[in-house]
């Protein structure tokens, strides 16, 4: 009789995996990351925030020596590395080195934090986070908790996927060859169905300490409301803030035109059309400020944006549907020509031309009550 054991949470074992990385590390070996970066000052800095984590730092000053380390002294939790590192960028470097070590979590730095530049980024190298530099070391020491916790949920799910082939494989074994005692495959379904669980709990469980215990305390307060938190999500794609008092739209122009808008000229025109269907019932939607926007960012990233990229979430509130903009344009402005943005990737906000244009960019509307 096959022997009964509660895969569930269960880690990769010693060897390579089906992929022929190594796994993520032996058992109470202590998680290291590679930081990617000619800055002395980052030398000395990094190791110190990571300390926090429990992680230990290699720095390099080059792509290429990354590239060499995540080979031969793989594998690594975490590598953090610099978008204008000495010859290879960044982007190019947390690209192949996704290839090398598909486990590993990756950061991308950089001082340089326009929209273009950092679409380029995610579009190359996937990053699990981006940072602006300079450092902070409380937002830093945060990202490298978050990336750990990356890396060991990925490493998870690589074990119990392997693990689920492995039963499977038993399971048709016993079948074909005709040994159809009830007790083995009562017993091989039992594990089967125990990590098809326990992948699932993992792919939803969510840095931060959300995951499924928070979709599932949304709860009803109204017909067909749901509550999250401090935020009611109501059925007319419209989610209130009970905290500040302002009602939000749950959705947002790319949700609702599938394109962005050309310009901070165009997002205004979308209010007059907003306002003239009465979306949700209401006139009065208007063009947050940058700091209406700050207030309902949520640094855990839970959402998606419209790439759908689940290594690269957003910030958005839970009440808000996926699939919208990274940067969304405000009322905030400076002069008759420019205009505030807030990037919801890395939680900061931006003046730029009012005839600006990217693909990432979107606008959601908010009003008063």
């Amino acid at each position: 009789m096959a022997e009964e054991i509660d895969y569930v949470g269960e880690e990769a074992k010693d060897g390579e995996d089906e992929k022929g990385e190594k796994p993520s590390k032996k058992k109470n070996a202590t998680p290291r990351l590679l930081l990617v970066d000619p800055d002395k000052k980052l030398h000395d800095l990094v190791p110190k925030v990571a300390a926090g984590a429990g992680i230990v730092v290699d720095h390099v000053d080059t792509g290429e020596e990354a590239l060499e380390v995540l080979q031969s002294k793989g594998p690594f939790s975490v590598i953090l590395t610099e978008q204008t590192a000495t010859g290879l960028r960044g982007a190019e470097v947390l690209s192949k080195a996704k290839k090398l070590s598909p486990h590993t979590a990756r950061i991308l730095c950089s001082s340089k934090v326009d929209v273009k530049s950092i679409e380029e980024s995610i579009n190359l190298g996937e990053p699990f986070r981006f940072l602006k530099k300079p450092l902070d070391n409380k937002l830093l020491l945060k990202c490298v908790q978050e990336s750990l916790r990356e890396y060991n949920k990925n490493v998870s799910i690589a074990g119990q996927l392997k693990l689920l082939d492995k039963l499977t494989g038993e399971f048709k074994s016993l079948k074909s060859e005709g040994k159809e005692q009830k007790s083995q495959i009562a017993s091989l379904k039992k594990s089967l169905r125990a990590v098809v669980i326990g992948v699932g709990m993992i792919v939803v469980t969510i840095a931060g300490g959300y995951g499924v215990n928070a979709y599932l305390e949304g709860r009803e307060i109204e017909e067909g409301s749901v509550k999250y938190g401090t935020w009611v999500l109501y059925p007319n794609r419209t989610a209130k803030d009970t905290s500040t008092g302002k009602t939000w739209m749950s959705v947002d122009f790319r949700n609702i035109e599938k394109r962005a808008p050309k310009s901070w000229n165009e997002a205004n025109e979308w209010i007059i059309k907003m306002n003239e269907k009465k979306f949700g019932g209401f006139s009065d939607w208007r063009l947050p400020t940058l700091e209406e926007y700050k207030a309902t960012y949520d640094p855990n990233h839970i959402k998606t944006a419209f790439e759908n990229r689940e290594n690269y979430k957003v910030g958005y509130p839970l009440a808000f549907e996926d699939g919208g903009g990274y940067g969304y344009w405000s009322s905030t402005t400076t002069s008759e020509n420019n205009a505030g943005y807030f990037f919801f990737i890395g939680g900061y906000d931006k003046m730029v031309a009012r005839d600006f244009t990217s693909p990432a960019m979107s606008v959601r509307l908010v009003r008063d009550g």
